[in-house]
C-alpha cells in the first residue's frame, strides 16, 4: 500500500491469527517507509509505503513418503 499522507482517526485495534494443527506452518510480516509500528490517531504521515507478506503451507509428512513409495513401486515392474 502507498499513500501520499495517511492518517488514522483512532488507534488501529489489530490482530493476525492462524489456524493451528500438526504440519501447519504459517507467518506474516510487513516492511514499511515513514510509518511506525505503533501508529498514533490524528497524526499525519507522509509519503508512506507497506509491504505486507502472508505465507502458510500445511506440511504433510505421509504425502512425502508416499510419493517416495509410488517412486519405487514404478521401478519395480
Amino acid at each position: 500500500m502507498r499513500a501520499d499522507r495517511l492518517r488514522f482517526g483512532e488507534v488501529p485495534d489489530t490482530e493476525v491469527r492462524f489456524a493451528e494443527g500438526p504440519g501447519v506452518v504459517s507467518g506474516s510480516g510487513s516492511e514499511r517507509e515513514n510509518l511506525p509500528d505503533a501508529v498514533q490517531a490524528d497524526v499525519r504521515y507522509d509519503d508512506v509505503l507497506v509491504r505486507y507478506t502472508l505465507a502458510s503451507r500445511i506440511d504433510d509428512e505421509n504425502d512425502d513418503q508416499e510419493e517416495t513409495e509410488d517412486h519405487h513401486d514404478a521401478g519395480d515392474g
